[in-house]
């Protein structure tokens, strides 16, 4: 039997598969947890890596004055594919001034297969570059802290095998 490419084919739609109500709670303790001792990252980047089923998970925070990246953090995701990153930071800023993402409450998680138009994707160099070699079909990003002199997001990707995040996984309707 062939596998589809259709990313939306493997969504998670039953009660049963979402986690319980102690372990999100017990990851949520864990992020502020890493507010008093950032060492804690490594392992709670773990934890939402597996709960959320995704590929991959990267914290970073941005000195907004600079544009230098202060911190980074990831699991999941080889060295190599981190290395270009920066050199994607102008598109992804240019995402994040398109109406559907900029409108967004800051609470609101971003999921790209949503709120990125399907036309701005498939011309994406850094789609076609880093997230299809990968497998990739989604990601979603959090706002983590947003001030005048910083920025730091947390994004979780999705491999084709998991499929797309859906409204269930984000609880943003």
């Amino acid at each position: 039997m062939q596998k589809s490419s259709d990313p939306f084919e493997n969504r998670t739609e039953k009660a049963h598969d979402l986690p319980s109500i102690e372990a999100v709670s017990a990851l949520i303790g864990a992020i502020y947890d890493c507010a008093l001792d950032p060492g804690l990252w490594d392992a709670t980047l773990v934890e939402l890596k597996e709960m959320f089923r995704c590929q991959g998970v990267i914290l970073g925070m941005t000195d907004l004055a600079s544009g230098d990246t202060i911190l980074t953090k990831s699991v999941g995701i080889a060295p190599f594919w981190l290395e270009p990153l920066p050199f994607h930071a102008p598109e992804v800023a240019s995402w994040q001034r398109l109406a559907t993402v900029r409108n967004l409450p800051l609470d609101e998680p971003q999921v790209i297969s949503r709120h990125v138009p399907v036309e701005v994707r498939e011309q994406s160099r850094m789609e076609r570059e880093r997230a299809d070699p990968q497998g990739r079909v989604d990601s979603m990003s959090l706002v983590l802290m947003d001030s005048p002199t910083r920025h730091v997001l947390l994004r979780l990707g999705r491999h084709k095998d998991v499929g797309v995040f859906t409204e269930r996984d984000d609880d943003s309707t």
